[in-house]
């Protein structure tokens, strides 16, 4: 391989992850409600919880079910609910 297309490659590796979209999940302190933005939050208002930056949103939204201060509706483990287990036949 050429010096030049190393250095190209090497320049392309460099530059690749730099480009790549981060998400983040942020709660709104006053309102308590969560949203997945493409910024981390400045000022006191919004706050990230989860695992901080995110490679792709889907992966964000699906820890975004998983924390408690987003569904406040969820027991106090922070999970999301089970459904009732059928009755056992005998």
């Amino acid at each position: 391989m050429s010096a030049k297309a190393y250095v190209f490659g090497l320049v392309g590796l460099i530059a690749v992850p730099a480009s790549a979209a981060q998400f983040f999940i942020v709660e709104d302190v006053q309102k308590k409600s969560c949203a997945i933005t493409q910024e981390a939050p400045t000022g006191d208002q919004y706050v990230v919880v989860g695992d901080g930056a995110y490679g792709d949103e889907a992966t964000a939204a699906s820890d975004m079910k998983k924390i408690l201060a987003c569904n406040p509706g969820d027991d106090a483990r922070g999970s999301a609910r089970e459904p009732p287990a059928a009755p056992s036949k005998q």
